[in-house]
């Protein structure tokens, strides 16, 4: 039987809809789950919220994410494994922090090890800085070290809005919805698939 390769806007409808059908139906169980055992975040000195928040969301989001875009991707990414395995081991380090509260170095070594595996096995760093502050280019370590800085950046400036309930995931809903769109007017659809993968993860 010969292989089924899903093509062009069908691997993006393909992603999108796979990603809000997955993250649909898990979703409401992990939090029944969640609530059943007690594994809210419970309000606190330095919370705002003034009741128990349910926790562990993000497995459901996760799951519809990483099943949409792994559907989708075929033939697009030849890094794919890479890129999979680095948001696998951010995952994990995050349910961990969920259930109970990781060391703050420990949780940076695990970024910065995510921000390695993506900014080395994949074609997601700096090559250049085109210009910023007057500066073309800069020797390849340098370049790595910017790429990585950046990626553990990014990381921790989402984990600081996360403590407001839905704003996390409004601006990853904008986010995808613009790069998504600028992917596929770019022709790249192995990003655009990735957009449209976590889109579906967030609308939910």
């Amino acid at each position: 039987m010969p292989e089924l390769v899903i093509k062009g806007w069908p691997a993006i409808l393909l992603a999108f809809a796979s990603s809000v059908a997955i993250t649909w139906y898990y979703l409401p169980k992990v939090l029944k789950v969640v609530n059943e055992r007690h594994l809210g975040d419970k309000p606190g000195k330095h919370k705002i919220h003034k009741k128990e928040i349910p926790t562990l969301g993000g497995i459901g989001i996760f799951a519809g994410f990483i099943f949409g875009f792994l559907m989708g991707v075929n033939g697009y990414m030849h890094y794919v494994s890479y890129f999979t395995a680095g948001a696998m081991l951010l995952f994990f380090i995050g349910i961990k922090d969920d259930l109970v509260c990781i060391n703050p170095w420990k949780k940076l070594c695990a970024e910065i090890a995510t921000g390695l595996i993506i900014a080395l096995f994949t074609d997601i760093h700096f090559t250049s800085l085109h210009g910023f502050l007057g500066i073309q280019f800069l020797p390849e370590w340098v370049l790595y070290f910017i790429s990585v800085f950046i990626i553990v950046l990014i990381i921790n400036a989402l984990n600081l809005i996360d403590g407001i309930d839905g704003l996390a995931a409004s601006i990853g809903i904008i986010a995808s919805l613009f790069f998504g769109v600028w992917f596929l007017l770019s022709g790249d659809y192995g990003y655009t698939i990735l957009a449209a993968a976590l889109l579906g993860a967030l609308i939910v």
